[in-house]
């Protein structure tokens, strides 16, 4: 009995340190975050392959997705002047004066797209139609006659009138600017060759080629505006007067400035004006009807450069003066002044007109001719333009 109770007593023993180890490996913190920490580093490293598998597939279904939408595109585009209409339908915006949505899911187009050029613009908006092939649509209920109720004849001969025989092209592309329907009828092709034809001379047409887009035409040929004027501003030294009292060695000047003023129009005439004052308080005086003492003239241009022949106008009565002879009587001597011609020649550039030549030719009674070339210096700049809005506030004739 000794012998068992011995035994048994030892395994007891036994198995209370086990425990008692064991308890003492749950109490030490240190032991099971090191556990923990290792667990997740080795499970993070098992999921990094299977993120990078994710991601590029999720990859390769971009690109797929990319690539379908474009054929899609593609397949869709129109072929023909009449594929696309602009007719009522569930759900879609068909009016000239609203925008469409871009093609695409979500209307959102990919950073690889590229903006749509002002000819694929004009090529989509020539292919819409409306019902009874009106050029808009009222936007919101109208209780009198809209716009949109006047043929289309009726509508071109209104453009006409907008650029009027001053050839406004500012007022034509501002019009452009109220729907799309107008924006057809300011870019028709037939409205920019009478512009061109005006503006450029009836040889643009010849050297244009077959079928030429007037209005790039227009734009890239070198030409002169008509909704104001060209001014540049000079300036000269001039020699004061002495006083009695004053030293001979005092030498006074002036400072003079002054400004030269030249409006053109559309039917091959022109105006000059040279005056001391401003030009806001000079620009009313360029006018045919009534030019003052603007300088009128004549002008052509030949590519680039434009030639004008001016013509001084003489005063109301010849200049006279009396003198003395050693006759009995007092006799009035006269005195020919001559018909001053001014002939000018400018380099044309983007909105500046650059001197090239200037001359005074002077004819007499008697038929003799005087020529005199003037030095093109520092008291000739090149003229810039500036717009006058009172040249363009009434159209006295359409474009013809």
């Amino acid at each position: 009995m000794d012998g068992s109770g011995g035994s048994g007593s030892p395994g007891a023993a036994q198995s209370g340190s086990g425990v008692e180890s064991a308890g003492d490996q749950e109490d030490d913190p240190s032991s099971s975050s090191f556990l923990t920490v290792l667990s997740e580093t080795s499970e993070s490293q098992n999921q990094q392959p299977a993120l990078e598998d994710d991601l590029e597939q999720f990859r390769l279904r971009w690109k797929q997705e990319v690539s379908q939408q474009r054929q899609q595109q593609q397949q869709t585009a129109p072929t023909s002047a009449g594929s696309r209409t602009a007719a009522a339908d569930t759900g879609s915006a068909t009016k000239l004066d609203q925008v469409a949505p871009p093609a695409g899911d979500g209307g959102e187009d990919s950073d690889e797209e590229q903006e749509d050029s002002p000819e694929d613009v004009l090529r989509r908006l020539q292919q819409l139609s409306l019902q009874d092939a009106r050029c808009c649509q009222p936007n919101v209920p109208q209780t009198a006659r809209h716009i949109s109720c006047l043929p289309g004849e009726v509508m071109q001969l209104i453009t006409c009138w907008v650029v009027s025989s001053d050839l406004d092209v500012r007022s034509l592309d501002m019009l452009a600017l109220v729907c799309r329907g107008f924006y057809r009828l300011a870019r028709d092709n037939a409205v920019w060759k009478r512009i061109c034809r005006r503006a450029l001379g009836p040889g643009a047409a010849e050297s244009s080629g077959p079928s030429p887009v007037w209005r790039e035409l227009y734009l890239s040929r070198p030409h002169l505006h008509f909704n104001g004027c060209y001014i540049s501003r000079a300036s000269y030294i001039r020699g004061g007067e002495l006083s009695g009292y004053q030293d001979h060695t005092y030498r006074p000047w002036h400072m003079v400035h002054y400004h030269r003023l030249l409006r053109f129009f559309a039917d091959g005439q022109l105006l000059m004006l040279t005056s001391a004052d401003e030009p806001a308080a000079c620009v009313g005086q360029l006018q045919l009807q009534r030019p003052g003492t603007a300088v009128p003239g004549h002008y052509r241009l030949k590519g680039d450069r434009m030639v004008a022949v001016l013509s001084v106008p003489r005063e109301a009565s010849r200049r006279m003066k009396s003198g003395r002879v050693r006759l009995r009587r007092r006799e009035m001597v006269q005195y020919d002044p001559g018909q001053q011609m001014l002939h000018i020649e400018l380099d044309v550039q983007p909105f500046r007109l650059v001197w090239h030549s200037y001359k005074v030719v002077t004819v007499y009674s008697n038929g003799t001719e005087s020529t005199h070339a003037i030095a093109l210096n520092d008291q000739y700049p090149a003229m810039v333009f500036s717009r006058v809005r009172s040249y363009t506030t009434t159209s006295e004739a359409p474009l013809r």
